[in-house]
């Protein structure tokens, strides 16, 4: 069921790897586990696919705004798919969000 392949990497050295022998097997596992690595939705990603930063980083110190635009256009990307980022995040005694929930979240 399991079978091992050598494979080259980009430095030269060799690694092995373990496959699964029959791609019906291998499809079967995947489809079977898949929901529970990584449930039923696609990530939301932080970042568009092809951001690199660029303005961010350009300057000798970060462009924090800049930085924080793209943190906003990520909560609304989050809030179009009906994810709430703060649902079961911990609260203070008033039921406000405590602030290490924003700071870890950020």
């Amino acid at each position: 069921m399991i079978d091992k392949e050598t494979l080259q990497t980009e430095q030269g050295d060799f690694e092995e790897i373990c496959r699964f022998a029959n791609p019906f097997v291998h499809l079967r596992l995947y489809n079977a586990l898949i929901p529970d690595l990584v449930g039923y939705r696609a990530p939301i990603l932080a970042l568009e696919p092809l951001d690199r930063l660029a303005d961010v980083f350009e300057k000798p110190e970060i462009d924090v705004p800049a930085l924080l635009d793209r943190y906003k256009n990520y909560l609304k990307r989050l809030n179009a798919k009906g994810i709430n980022p703060w649902k079961d995040q911990p609260r203070r005694a008033d039921l406000h969000l405590s602030e290490a929930a924003g700071h870890f979240h950020l």
